[in-house]
């Protein structure tokens, strides 16, 4: 067992014993949190065994555009990688058939994929079918490559995180609200559906140009769901973005609604300050933190002359 994979058993250890301090009855009776009707929401599978098969290479050496290409077939043309993540790399696509348009096609790394991934997509996409929302980018299917990888194919969006985005051009604190709550709409709609994100982000978060005015797309819903970090042996970026992580999440007990409650309330923050409302020099040092301490509530950088001045420098005076 190596070092990161020990540190992990204690946290979740002395979390167990913290749980029964605090709630020394909780084996004496059903858990009242357990009994909030979540409907679907919380679909954490059983642990499974993570593929290991030559038909799944590792990701050390980054594909070029014709072999990814060639992976998929005549499915699609490889036109650019967009960008890259702890989950895998992302492409702009030209779907060839039965419909021709641009799309983002996600490949996800080894490792990050078990036996049942696809099959718990299709189960996820039947509730993603229920989700209208224009600001949550459409899934329009998934597949395998010929190489065993799975891909997702996602609602192509020219944009940029909401953060870059209300940093270049300097928004007001009242148009930095009128995106987030645009963001909260479409999460709540995800929500009412019975979808969860667990990757609130603002790489996940991309603003738009639509007739001149910026409008918020979330990309990613109902892949997390397939994909569960859990099953990860990668490194620390592999297993989403600590940072805008609730603390459940951190400490391994699954995520509900509330989880990407969370996650927007840290979106929030960065949007307002510019800063995360808890950081650290490591994924390993943030997590402690994130699971016991309290941030400092937003106006606290008002007191704080550097950070006054740092948020200043990132929007305009309303």
């Amino acid at each position: 067992m190596d070092e990161r994979t020990q540190k992990i058993n204690i946290a979740r250890r002395v979390h167990r014993e913290e749980d029964r301090a605090a709630n020394p009855n909780a084996g004496e009776g059903p858990d009242p949190a357990s009994e909030i009707p979540t409907q679907r929401l919380d679909r954490t599978p059983p642990t499974r065994t993570l593929l290991r098969s030559p038909t799944a290479p590792p990701d050390r050496e980054r594909p070029t555009l014709a072999q990814i290409e060639a992976e998929l077939g005549d499915k699609f043309r490889i036109v650019k990688l967009l960008g890259e993540g702890g989950m895998g790399m992302v492409f702009l696509a030209e779907q060839q058939g039965p419909v021709k348009r641009n799309t983002a096609l996600k490949i996800i790394r080894s490792g990050l994929y078990c036996q049942d991934t696809l099959a718990r997509f299709e189960t996820e996409r039947q509730a993603l079918a229920l989700m209208n929302h224009k600001h949550v980018a459409k899934i329009y299917n998934g597949g395998a490559t010929r190489k065993g990888r799975p891909y997702f194919v996602m609602e192509y969006f020219d944009g940029e995180p909401i953060t870059q985005h209300c940093r270049q051009c300097r928004a007001a604190i009242d148009k930095r609200l009128d995106l987030f709550l645009k963001v909260c709409d479409g999460v709540r709609h995800a929500h009412q559906k019975g979808v969860i994100h667990r990757d609130l982000k603002p790489s996940n978060v991309l603003v738009v140009l639509e007739h001149d005015e910026p409008s918020p797309r979330i990309i990613d819903f109902g892949i997390a769901i397939a994909v569960d970090y859990r099953f990860s042996d990668r490194d620390d970026d592999a297993m989403g973005t600590p940072a805008y992580m609730s603390p459940e999440q951190i400490a391994g007990r699954g995520a509900d609604t509330r989880s990407d409650v969370y996650s927007l309330g840290v979106l929030l923050y960065e949007l307002l300050t510019g800063r995360l409302p808890i950081d650290a020099d490591s994924p390993q040092a943030l997590a402690p933190k994130i699971i016991h301490q309290t941030p400092p509530p937003p106006s606290a950088c008002a007191d704080d002359p550097d950070a006054a001045k740092h948020a200043a420098e990132l929007r305009t005076t309303p």
